[in-house]
């Protein structure tokens, strides 16, 4: 039994769906009083029908006094940190830090109440398969739109909290200028009872003797493994697929007008051989289109595309080797889609073709001088341009090493259309014949 984790913002961590928000009934518009603000302009123009004007900001919407009315919370022990999902007697809903103030004298403390930002919750305790990169898992409700979540690196806390607020306010969550420190002391003293594992790049993870595929927003695992996983990540935005359609509509516009199409086929299937890599043994695949300009390759690409992503997923070769190694593992197991190689600095676009081909990037140090965990993926590479990368490559004055070599099969111009030669850009089997 394969069980799917679907999107936090429709679907919370533990498979619960979300609290539906409450609905409340318009206000009588006869019963709201409306005064036009006095002007120096015609009578006529005034609005003397006292009915209020359409607002053009939500913020400025009429406001049921039903909705805003506070509700009689139970007196906390202070000093702690509480978080109210609805208005109360300490203020709008958020998370509330209630201390104690000692006045000067031998007189009792003072209470007091600061609201620290919008409802936010803890939900789990994160770290990966080898008790590394802990973190939090963060539930959180803006103003706005539904509820969010974010597994959040727990080393975002070792300084001022800066980054964490950044990204918290990216996606929405209000926070008070006063209560910055109040913010990072909550999430420094988090310690929530549920424990569930991180995954800090994209695709297969062994977990519990058992495979699950981790994306960004879904994880597709055996039981209940896929509510016991989460992608974690210092940007919470970083998230480079996307979902439109179905799978129906998706064969009926697309994978239908693919079949008798060698090279349809070829794009897609490159594609979809990501995933397959792992369970292959094999570390990358790569395939480069070559033809004329205008005879459908940023199509084939676009194609491809669509299998991860929206044309966005779909990238071009002006990029740094430093660039490229994130974006290759940030899609791990998945597919890394570049356009036009004649963009791509013929000096360097060796070395680039070559690590993207080892899986794994350069080695940095860190601060204090030892060495960083480089990036690894797992990648099938489908790219596309007006010449072979040994072309692009002499060009430039470089001439490919053995292991960066490519095998090319031509394509007869008179029975296919499109590009007219592919280029296996990595060791592979190599076909007999390409039909």
């Amino acid at each position: 039994m394969v069980s799917e984790y679907r999107d936090p913002d429709t679907v919370d961590m533990f498979g619960q769906p979300p609290a539906t928000e409450p609905t409340h009934t318009p206000l009588d518009v006869s019963k709201v009083s409306h005064v036009s603000p006095p002007s120096n302009d015609a009578a006529s123009r005034r609005d003397t029908t006292g009915t209020p004007p359409e607002p053009r900001c939500p913020i400025a919407r009429e406001v049921d006094p039903r909705e805003t009315a506070p509700a009689k919370v139970k007196e906390p022990r202070r000093p702690t940190f509480a978080c109210y999902l609805h208005p109360s007697q300490f203020g709008p809903p958020g998370l509330y830090y209630h201390g104690q103030r000692q006045p000067r004298g031998d007189g009792d403390p003072a209470p007091f109440d600061e609201w620290v930002c919008s409802p936010i919750e803890c939900e789990a305790a994160t770290h990966d398969e080898r008790h590394d990169n802990h973190g939090l898992l963060m539930r959180f409700k803006p103003p706005y739109g539904p509820w969010r979540e974010w597994a959040m690196p727990l080393e975002l806390l070792s300084g001022s909290g800066e980054e964490m607020r950044r990204e918290l306010m990216r996606m929405g969550v209000r926070i008070s200028p006063d209560g910055f420190k109040l913010l990072h002391r909550w999430a420094s003293q988090c310690l929530p009872e549920e424990v569930v594992v991180a995954a800090t790049r994209v695709g297969w993870h062994h977990v519990e003797e058992r495979l699950a595929f981790v994306m960004p927003r879904r994880t597709i695992a055996q039981c209940a493994l896929a509510h016991r996983i989460t992608f974690q990540s210092e940007s919470a935005s970083q998230d480079h697929f996307a979902t439109a359609g179905s799978l129906a509509s998706w064969r009926d516009h697309i994978g239908r007008l693919c079949s008798g199409n060698p090279l349809m086929v070829l794009a897609v299937s490159t594609a979809l051989a990501g995933p397959l890599l792992h369970l292959t043994h094999r570390q990358a695949a790569g395939i480069h289109l070559v033809g004329d300009s205008s005879n459908g390759k940023t199509t084939l690409l676009e194609v491809a595309a669509s299998v991860w992503g929206g044309p966005d997923f779909k990238r071009t070769w002006r990029a740094t080797g430093n660039g490229l190694e994130g974006i290759a593992a940030a899609l791990s197991d998945t597919a890394l889609i570049l356009d036009e190689i004649g963009e791509a600095d013929g000096r360097d676009i060796g070395a680039t073709v070559y690590a993207l081909g080892n899986g794994t990037g350069k080695a940095r140090a860190s601060r204090n001088g030892s060495a960083r965990r480089p990036y690894r993926w797992r990648i099938a590479l489908l790219s596309s341009g007006e010449r072979t990368l040994a072309a692009h490559m002499s060009e430039a004055g470089k001439r490919p090493m053995p292991g960066r070599r490519s095998d090319c099969w031509m394509y007869p111009p008179s029975e296919h259309t499109g590009p007219s030669t592919i280029c296996i850009t990595w060791p592979m089997a190599a076909p007999s014949r390409i039909t």
